[in-house]
Formats: C-alpha cells, sequence, structure tokens
C-alpha cells in the first residue's frame, strides 16, 4: 500500500544515516577500544580459556635434543551474552515533511539512536570498572558477571588492601623479610593479573 511504499523510500536512507554515524563513533573510540578486547558474536556465549606460555630457551650439549615445553591450561571462562534493545519512532508527517532525502528531525533520531548505542558500550565498560571489587552488579536491568577467570572480583583491592599493596611495592618496608617479601609480592601481582585478566 501507500504506506508501505511511504516507509520503503525513507528506509535506505534511514540506514545510510546511522551506518555514517556508526563510522563517526568508531572513529573515535572510547574506554572500551582501550581497556577491554571487544569482539563481535553471533553466538549465545563465549567460553575463553587461559594457557601459560613457554619458558626460556635452554643450553644443551652438542648432538642433544631441545627440551620439550609443554602448555597448561590456567583459566576458563564462560561468558553469557546479554542482550541489549532500543528502538525509535519515525512518524508520517515526519516523512511528509521530507521534501528529498531524510527529514532533520526523523534524521536526528537515526543519529541518536546510533550514539545512544556506542554510549550503552561506554557506560557498561565504566561500571565493569569501577565496580571491580563486587561480584556482581546490575546495570541497565542487566545482572552482569564482574568476576575475573578465577572467579575473584576483578579490583586487586578485593583481595589485598591498597595500603598492602603499598608495603609491598615500598623498597624500604621494616620488618619484612626477604621471602615474606616475596611472597607479598607474588599477591600483589596475582591481584594486578587478575585485573588484567578481566580487562582483556
Amino acid at each position: 500500500g501507500l504506506a508501505d511504499s511511504a516507509i520503503g523510500k525513507l528506509e535506505t536512507p534511514i540506514k545510510m544515516v546511522i551506518e555514517h554515524e556508526s563510522d563517526m563513533q568508531t572513529k573515535k573510540g572510547g574506554i572500551c577500544d582501550w581497556l577491554f578486547n571487544v569482539e563481535r558474536s553471533g553466538k549465545f556465549g563465549e567460553t575463553i580459556v587461559g594457557q601459560n606460555e613457554f619458558d626460556v630457551f635452554r643450553a644443551t650439549p652438542e648432538g642433544n635434543g631441545a627440551e620439550n615445553d609443554t602448555i597448561s591450561e590456567t583459566y576458563r571462562k564462560f561468558i553469557e551474552h546479554i542482550q541489549f534493545m532500543k528502538e525509535f519512532t519515525i512518524t508520517a508527517e515526519m516523512m511528509e515533511d521530507a521534501n528529498y532525502g531524510v527529514a532533520q528531525d526523523a534524521k536526528r533520531r537515526a543519529e541518536n539512536f546510533t550514539r545512544a548505542y556506542y554510549k550503552t558500550m561506554h557506560k557498561i565498560c565504566e561500571y565493569a570498572l569501577s565496580s571491580g571489587t563486587s561480584l556482581s552488579g546490575t546495570f541497565a536491568k542487566a545482572k552482569l558477571d564482574l568476576t575475573a577467570p578465577d572467579d575473584f572480583p576483578s579490583s586487586p583491592q578485593a583481595t589485598a588492601t591498597v595500603s598492602e599493596i603499598q608495603r609491598v611495592l615500598s623498597p624500604t618496608s621494616s620488618g619484612v623479610t626477604s621471602s615474606a617479601r616475596a611472597t607479598q609480592d607474588e599477591r600483589a601481582l596475582l591481584c594486578s593479573r587478575r585485573l588484567l585478566a578481566s580487562l582483556l
């Protein structure tokens, strides 16, 4: 009918506006691209698996074979995707106001729709980063798993206080033996790795 014909004429220009705005937002980047590993997926969920790295090369006598290194799994985590949705309306009046191309009001709604998509991604990343001491949280009605692959909170403060980390990293810490300090250094390093693992 006439309505279908009118909508059809506006569909392609609206898609072009959304694609153009999406390209602009992608070029700007943001916190997600700086701190998180963002990938597209068409599946229900993804399983991430970590593996150890090879040790250093070792010297061997002439004629002997090389030392065989092995790979072992260091962590495994299943990430279930959450669906976020939004819609906007373009009325018949907006289409009638467009003598050619896309009416300004319709164009603004399409651009705003696209910006809201990228805003949602960045806000989720900000929330995950600022709530890293929690095991879970709620954002835009969605329950988020905030744990690192080892099932601990992603922030190092969850397993070591700020004063503990500062004391461990201080070269002039008194009353701490070298072996005890090594253990504390390992603990601080593990905390940092948990944070990095959750971001990567």
